[in-house]
């Protein structure tokens, strides 16, 4: 074996004083050529045969024979199985040139394996145009790899973007027939930019080709890069066979865009925009769905959406909201980007106004609009915040009367003030001060016209002294809540008596004491050390009666019954209703933490409330003379381990039965692995069971040459989750789906049942393909 070391590739490396230039700049490695036979001249050509080893620093080259010019730093390879390896980069080929300076080459018949895009292939010819750009002729490129040991590069199951590297020198070769297959007469690789570009692109997928394309551009890194992302095809019984593919536009650091093609055979071409940016002091999403014409209903459709946040002069601003051209495009359009997420149940926002709760209800037919501005002040030891909002609904009714509901009041304008101080002694004083503008949305009107227009304004004053300690606390606190009412003059129906502009007001005033301790007991159980909390609290209100029933109720609703409510001093939300009380609730919490960590294996509670006295402003609206409240019970354990049960009851000591209970069950043995079960019991209301799945049903392993390892080569996984109506006896809204990770791509199937109303059912069939390497994928429609 003969080793000859060249430090410099010029003949004058030696000869001449280094420039001022020549010594700022870092040496360059000496290139190093290792041989069983080597013949040449020094800073000339070198002939070199037999087990060939050239390296300069991370690059490194291997050949039977190789020609060395050191005057210009070429590398001539004839007779084939050329290796060429830089950092994670392999070649290997018949033969080739590379100018080692300038990095810049052409190889024929080329294997390569790229290590920043994890993608390789094969070709006619690659030529190298410099360290950051190469391009191959006749190109087939794939991310379907395996190392000589047959273990996958892309592991099925593994994180985003998690890859491992390549063991050999020689570069990963594709299977017989790999999963997917990118062919171009000519792909231009551009590492710098991190974008490549396929001429007469033919993409195939399981040896069938599934698109053509006159130019296809695609990642070569995590960096973003305008491109197509995965399609998605879907048939549903409303809109028939769809399909939709996203173009990502990155177009500054700061913001970008996706344009979204859809066509469906039912509704015809549409097309959904979206619009996102992000700056140090503002940031906004624009999401537009339109479709000029649709071929069922003979009109345009389409739905906005916008949230827009910045700030100035020391103000924060904020806008969003949702708007839809007509009362069924939830139906017909809720799996778009637009529409998903955007909008609110009835329930959410309107619980206690209406007093039938019918499953179309639970639709997302309420939408929202608002702006709002606001200003943090402090003026010497008070500080507070001044803000102004407008809020206005859009009401998707129908046609079927059965499903109409009254829509809550739209605030037009909202104009509030709040402040904070401290006062001697530790002594606590805030204020809440709003003036309201409240009006109806134009349904609403002809549903209820009783139901008038006003302004408002109202303070909420509170006085407090906490005392607060490690073994417990006493609050003491009183609270002034008073409010000043101005309808409009009622038209319609609604006139007669009241037509006149009327005039209210009402002060309230209640007391509270909020008290508690805290015990603790350390104690063990096997190996693990614990603590044993001990938790009793009381909270006493006394609220005087004030007549309400002939003020207007603009924003109060009923508090749902649970573990915080039952210790409020005031049984409804908003301001417009204030329950007389005079009454003790009791509660006990006892948890068992880990003593190292502090982490919560097991919690139970139990609160029950005593009125001391009649109650005549109630939930219910007739008088409460009911001693004892419901008990509510609740426990939650195994709270930081693979499995968890969370239950909460609701128990009537006069009827002697449960009236509301949930049962939740949590296993989650892995990741990406977990099953979730939930009952929910509402006497006289509801009885549902769901279930939520992610669970790997396939996993095929492939094992290395050698027992190096198994690695997983398909792991197939099924997405669940089934809402049944036990009381109706049937299926609401599910999903079953499933997903197949091959590593180097990711195919997936579903259906989808939703409910739009009380007979309507509309089911969608969802089908979407991802390739690693080639593109991402801009949302999981099997994610919930």
């Amino acid at each position: 074996m003969v080793w000859a070391v060249l430090v410099g590739t010029s003949p004058l490396a030696f000869a001449q004083s280094p420039s001022p230039a020549a010594t700022a700049a870092p040496p360059k490695p000496p290139v190093v050529l290792q041989a069983q036979s080597l013949q040449g001249v020094p800073d000339g050509q070198t002939q070199a045969q037999g087990d060939v080893r050239l390296g300069q620093g991370a690059l490194r080259m291997e050949a039977p024979q190789l020609r060395f010019d050191a005057a210009g730093g070429v590398v001539f390879i004839e007779g084939g199985g050329v290796r060429w390896a830089r950092q994670r980069d392999r070649l290997q080929s018949e033969s080739g040139v590379f100018e080692i300076d300038r990095s810049v080459g052409e190889f024929r018949s080329p294997f390569f394996f790229f290590g920043q895009s994890m993608a390789g292939g094969s070709g006619s010819t690659l030529r190298m145009l410099d360290a950051q750009r190469v391009e191959i002729r006749d190109a087939r490129l794939t991310s379907c790899l395996a190392d000589e040991a047959g273990r996958p590069l892309r592991e099925a199951g593994a994180r985003p973007g998690v890859t491992r590297a390549p063991r050999l020198e020689a570069p990963p070769r594709a299977d017989t027939a790999p999963g997917w297959e990118l062919r171009s007469p000519r792909i231009l690789l551009d590492f710098e930019r991190e974008e490549g570009v396929a001429e007469q692109a033919q993409l195939q997928f399981l040896g069938l080709p599934i698109m053509a394309l006159p130019r296809l551009s695609f990642p070569l890194g995590d960096a973003r890069r305008s491109g197509w992302l995965p399609p998605t095809a879907r048939a549903d019984t409303r809109s028939g066979f769809e399909v939709s593919a996203p173009y990502y536009l990155n177009l500054a650091p700061h913001y970008d865009a996706t344009v979204t093609p859809i066509v469906a055979t039912r509704r015809g071409p549409s097309v959904e925009l979206e619009f996102r940016q992000m700056g140090p002091a503002q940031a906004g999403l624009v999401q537009l769905h339109h479709l000029p014409q649709d071929q069922v209903l003979e009109r345009s459709r389409s739905a906005l959406y916008w949230q827009q946040q910045w700030r100035a002069a020391g103000m924060q601003f904020r806008t969003e909201g949702l708007r839809v051209s007509d009362d069924d495009y939830w139906k017909d359009f809720a799996h778009t980007q637009t529409f998903q997420r955007r909008s609110f149940s009835v329930l959410d926002v309107a619980e206690g106004l209406n007093a039938e709760r019918t499953q179309a209800n639970l639709q997302p037919r309420l939408l929202a609009q608002s702006a709002q501005a606001e200003r943090p002040w402090q003026w010497g030891g008070v500080s507070g915040l001044a803000y102004a909002r407008v809020q206005q609904w859009q009401v998707l009714q129908g046609t079927d009367p059965n499903g109409a509901f009254i829509a809550p009041y739209q605030r037009s304008p909202q104009m509030g003030l709040t402040a904070q101080a401290q006062a001697w002694g530790g002594v606590d004083l805030a204020l809440e001060t709003e003036a309201n503008r409240f009006t109806r949305p134009d349904m609403a009107i002809d549903l209820a016209p009783q139901l008038r227009n006003g302004q408002r304004w109202h303070a909420l004053a509170t006085v407090s002294r906490p005392w607060i300690a490690a073994a417990g606390w006493v609050i003491p606190k009183l609270t002034l809540n008073t409010a000043s009412y101005r309808l409009d003059t009622a038209t319609g129906p609604a006139a007669g008596a009241a037509a006149a502009g009327e005039v209210f007001s009402r002060t309230i005033p209640t007391l509270s004491v909020d008290g508690g301790l805290n015990f603790e007991q350390r104690w063990r159980l096997g190996d693990r050390s614990l603590v044993q909390t001990l938790e009793p609290r009381v909270v006493y209100v006394n609220t005087p009666m004030r007549d309400q029933r002939n003020l207007p109720n603009f924003d109060a609703a009923p508090k749902e019954f649970n573990s915080t409510s039952i210790f409020s001093e005031n049984a409804f939300s908003g301001i417009d209703r204030v329950s007389d009380a005079h009454q003790v609730t009791l509660g006990m919490t006892t948890r068992s933490l880990d003593a190292a960590t502090g982490a919560e294996w097991i919690r139970g509670s139990i609160a029950q409330r005593v009125q001391l006295r009649d109650q005549t402003t109630t939930p219910a609206g007739g008088v409460a003379n009911q001693r004892l409240s419901d008990v509510l019970l609740a426990a939650t354990v195994g709270a930081q381990s693979r499995w968890g049960v969370d239950s909460t009851v609701q128990y009537s000591p006069d009827l002697g039965r449960t009236t509301r209970s949930v049962l939740t069950l949590r296993y989650q043995p892995a990741l990406n692995t977990t099953l979730l079960a939930s009952y929910r019991y509402a006497r006289d209301l509801a009885e549902t069971v769901e279930v939520r799945a992610n669970w790997p049903l396939y996993r095929r392993l492939s094992t290395a040459s050698g027992g190096a390892g198994q690695d997983c080569t398909m792991l197939v996984t099924g997405a669940t989750r089934l809402n049944y109506n036990t009381r109706e006896g049937k299926l609401a809204d599910s999903l079953l789906g499933l997903e197949g990770d091959a590593g180097c791509w990711i195919m997936r199937l579903g259906v989808q049942r939703q409910s739009t109303g009380v007979t309507e059912v509309v089911t969608r069939l969802i089908f979407q393909l991802e390739l690693s390497g080639l593109t991402r994928s801009r949302a999981n429609p099997l994610r919930f």
